[in-house]
């Protein structure tokens, strides 16, 4: 049987990008790459987060 895709929504992929213990726990929850969906909107909210959080020239 194929694997589902599966949306990650983007509390779980800060929490993943700032390596906390819960974002350690979910990351081993993500799917593969092929089967991992990122919205526009999720990808926006990740950009302003970065922005935000390590600055623009980085």
């Amino acid at each position: 049987m194929a694997a589902t895709p599966c949306v990650v929504d983007t509390s779980a992929w800060i929490e993943w990008l700032a390596d906390t213990a819960l974002g350690k726990r979910l990351g081993m929850e993500f799917p593969d790459k092929p089967q991992c969906i990122v919205p526009t909107i999720v990808q926006l909210e990740l950009s302003k987060w970065l922005v935000r959080e390590v600055g623009e020239d980085q």
